[in-house]
């Protein structure tokens, strides 16, 4: 019964002081941080007209290392535009990154990037987000089986595995987007 309540009065106090704010608001910390859109992006378009829409939508998501929590922040954006995005009630000490995506209206991502591991202080934090452009690449050297035999031909350079890691290359086979079938037999020019 003794048991029973000290763990009750230590509940009890914990709620009640919490209410009052004694908690100590230095375990506690923000992240913040500005993107600005580029004035001039090169829109994509998977119809046959050309997208003309000067809207995009911003994705951030906040990853903490020792959780598979992921708080996300969206955010409808314009070219030029600067935004400031901020993550408040974070544990201090606790390691983060951010991922950022940038969307079309038709949900191209057409910027991608994510920060490096960062350790919390109590205050402010500033982390460095840098958003790259996808790089066009060709499936077989990302490691799809779209060459003629059935095969790949993917590419081991420690860059190009890293860029394949962060989601920067976007994977394009030529002949199968143009109806081709693989495998298929052999073509070669003279």
């Amino acid at each position: 019964m003794k048991n029973f309540l000290r763990i009750f009065v230590f509940l009890f106090c914990f709620s009640f002081f919490g209410c009052l704010g004694i908690i100590d608001e230095s375990l506690i910390s923000s992240v913040s941080f500005e993107i600005t859109i580029p004035k001039s992006i090169e829109k994509q378009s998977t119809s046959a007209r050309t997208a003309t829409t000067d809207s995009f939508k911003l994705i951030v998501d906040l990853e903490t290392k020792d959780s598979e929590e992921v708080r996300t922040e969206e955010k409808n954006v314009s070219e030029g535009e600067t935004v400031s995005i901020s993550f408040e009630e974070i544990p201090v000490k606790s390691e983060i990154r951010l991922v950022g995506k940038l969307f079309d209206s038709e949900s191209n991502v057409l910027y991608s990037g994510e920060s490096e591991w960062v350790v919390i202080q109590s205050g402010k934090n500033e982390v460095n987000l840098v958003m790259k452009k996808k790089i066009l690449v060709s499936a077989c050297l990302y490691g799809e089986c779209t060459k003629y035999d059935g095969t790949h031909n993917i590419l081991k350079n420690p860059f190009f595995l890293q860029w394949k890691n962060r989601g920067e290359l976007i994977p394009v086979c030529p002949e199968v987007l143009g109806g081709l079938s693989t495998p298929r037999p052999c073509s070669e020019i003279c």
